[in-house]
């Protein structure tokens, strides 16, 4: 039998004398169910230069479709270096559930593993996700110059070593680079080292 058409029993008992006791047993509902739930997992954006790093949130839909499925049983394994993440209730339609999980907070490896069972014991597991992390901080540039050997505050005799330090958790140094303005005109961008 399947979900759609439940057995419903009943029970029929005819002794020697030829006298009949039937009785419907409703309360016993056999449903026979030996499929896997299905699962999708899809985030509402994927605009990140490498696939990891994202400046801003980001949620991702859990999509499961069965017949049977238990939302109860759901066993979430989200990892992260930020466990400030938020799960959503599950919502119905036919047999397609949808939970949402939503990243706002910095955190670096944010990743999920869900597995999921519906009440037939039949199991899922969705372990496919690629580490992300979420940085909305902006790095930090300072400039230090020796300016003691200044006249007037700005005006050197030769030419003067400028010092920049950059602070970012997430910075790549490989592609990095810094970009000045003189009186209007954009200079050539510096690569840190």
């Amino acid at each position: 039998s399947s979900a759609e058409n439940p057995l419903e029993i009943m029970a029929e008992l005819r002794d020697n004398a030829g006298c009949l006791s039937s009785k419907w047993y409703e309360e016993y509902r056999i449903v026979t169910d030996s499929e896997k739930p299905k699962i999708q997992v899809a985030y509402d954006t994927s605009d990140s230069k490498n696939g990891m790093y994202y400046g801003h949130g980001r949620t991702a839909t859990v999509t499961v479709w069965d017949r049977n499925f238990n939302p109860d049983a759901v066993r979430w394994d989200i990892s992260g270096s930020n466990q400030k993440y938020q799960i959503g209730n599950w919502t119905r339609e036919k047999e397609k559930y949808q939970c949402q999980v939503r990243f706002d907070e910095d955190g670096k490896n944010y990743r999920i593993k869900v597995t999921v069972e519906d009440y037939a014991g039949n199991q899922s597991v969705w372990n496919e996700d690629r580490p992300f992390t979420i940085d909305k901080t902006p790095p930090v540039v300072e400039m230090k110059m020796d300016i003691t050997q200044a006249s007037n505050g700005m005006y050197y005799r030769k030419p003067q070593e400028v010092t920049f330090l950059v602070q970012d958790k997430n910075l790549d140094i490989s592609t990095a680079a810094l970009c000045f303005e003189n009186d209007g005109r954009q200079g050539k961008p510096l690569h840190l080292s």
